[in-house]
């Protein structure tokens, strides 16, 4: 079983993390479209640890997060390349 800080290590402080949304989905895009997430969607949702966005490849999960996808590439005009 793993202890309070292994957890919170495993869930949170070893993933990058993002101020706000519209960063962490134009981060998702951009490895989508290079190919470092090898599916066709990834997901960014806001962790309950330490209130920041994270992104993952495996589906939505337990925890609220918004879809992204390849060929829907929605980010914030602000955060266009």
């Amino acid at each position: 079983m793993m202890g309070g800080a292994e957890a919170l290590a495993r869930s949170c402080t070893s993933k990058s993390r993002f101020s706000d949304e519209p960063a962490a989905r134009a981060v998702a895009m951009h490895m989508l479209q290079t190919g470092v997430i090898p599916t066709r969607r990834a997901w960014v949702y806001r962790c309950g640890e330490c209130r920041g966005w994270h992104i993952t490849s495996r589906g939505a999960g337990n925890h609220l997060s918004a879809s992204v996808r390849a060929d829907n590439p929605w980010v914030a005009p602000e955060f266009r390349a």
